[in-house]
Formats: structure tokens, C-alpha cells, sequence
């Protein structure tokens, strides 16, 4: 497969922005041509700027979908990667507090989640170490990125499990596109 030019590789980039909104930098470029070699085979294409040729000419929505969704990870777990966990527990979130004192009022965009474990433990995380929260107006918003998942509206409960044990026991209800707190 040859190289995808800039401008195609600039769309392609903006075109999973707009449908996941996950950032992919320049560097990784070269991801487009492993995770795309499928769909593009699929469409009897062979090439990126066919692809992106296609899509400028007629709008796609499934395949713009399709793209989006082979570029995304779609791997999820509870407090995935525990550097930005810790970040926000130690400086941001205290932060932010202190500014938002007179308000009483946090929202958070956790972009990208394939099913939503992530923004389920940024809840787990403020109910474990900021309970002063508990009479605060929060809002987590958590777009569902996986196929399977994002299709309907629902309602889940993550009980704990063997896979949650460690976590706090309290109830979070949430629906594909936003969580509120239940039962503080």
C-alpha cells in the first residue's frame, strides 16, 4: 500500500476527530495504513487517497464510522492507565474544587470510552477521595465508542465483581452519553 499524502492523511485525522473524538497526532500516521488495510480491501480500494477520494466525493456515513472505529483502540478497564488517575486525584481535581467552591458544580468529558469503565472510575475516584462532593451538582459525559455498545441507549449498573472488588460499592447509573450520581 503506498503512503497516504497529508491532506489525506489531515481529512483522515479530522474524519475520526469528528465521529470519536479521539486526537491522533502526525506521529501516528502510520497507523491509518495497518488499521485501514481491511476496510480498504472491503471496499476494493488499495489505497488510502482512493478512500478519502470516495469519501470527498459522496458522504458515507457507515464507512466514515467504520473508519473511526478501526482507529480507535476500544479497550476499556477500570482505572485504565493510572497516571492520569493520579493526576487528577493529587492535583486537578483539588484544584478544580477550589475554584468551583461557590458553584458546586464539575462536569468531565471522558472522550472516547468504549464501553465506559473509564468514566466509571473517575466516579469511583471522586467518591472515594473528595466525599465533601457528595451535595455537589457532577456531571460525567462518556461517549460510548464501541460498535456494539454505542447503537442503543442503556442503562447500566457495574456491581462490584471480582473485577471491581477493590472499589468503592456505591451506584453509578449511566446512560451512553452521561452519568449521575445515584444514592449518595
Amino acid at each position: 500500500m503506498e503512503t497516504a499524502g497529508a491532506t489525506d492523511l489531515v481529512y483522515l485525522r479530522a474524519l475520526v476527530f469528528d465521529h470519536s473524538h479521539n486526537v491522533l497526532e502526525p506521529s501516528r500516521d502510520y497507523l491509518f495504513e495497518t488499521r485501514l488495510t481491511k476496510l480498504l480491501r472491503n471496499q476494493g480500494m488499495t489505497r488510502l487517497d482512493e478512500l478519502v477520494r470516495h469519501l470527498r466525493a459522496r458522504r458515507d456515513p457507515v464507512l466514515s464510522r467504520a473508519i473511526a472505529e478501526a482507529m480507535t483502540i476500544n479497550e476499556t478497564s477500570f482505572f485504565r492507565d493510572c497516571r492520569p488517575f493520579d493526576l487528577l486525584r493529587t492535583e486537578l481535581l483539588p484544584k478544580l474544587i477550589e475554584e468551583r467552591r461557590m458553584t458546586r458544580r464539575l462536569r468531565f468529558w471522558s472522550a472516547a470510552c468504549s464501553t465506559g469503565q473509564e468514566a466509571y472510575s473517575l466516579a469511583m475516584l471522586i467518591l472515594e477521595h473528595f466525599p465533601q462532593l457528595a451535595t455537589w451538582n457532577i456531571r460525567i459525559e462518556a461517549p460510548i465508542s464501541a460498535p456494539k455498545w454505542s447503537s442503543v441507549p442503556r442503562q447500566d449498573r457495574f456491581i462490584a465483581s471480582k473485577s471491581t472488588a477493590d472499589f468503592p460499592s456505591a451506584t453509578w447509573s449511566a446512560t451512553s452519553t452521561a452519568m449521575a450520581r445515584t444514592g449518595l
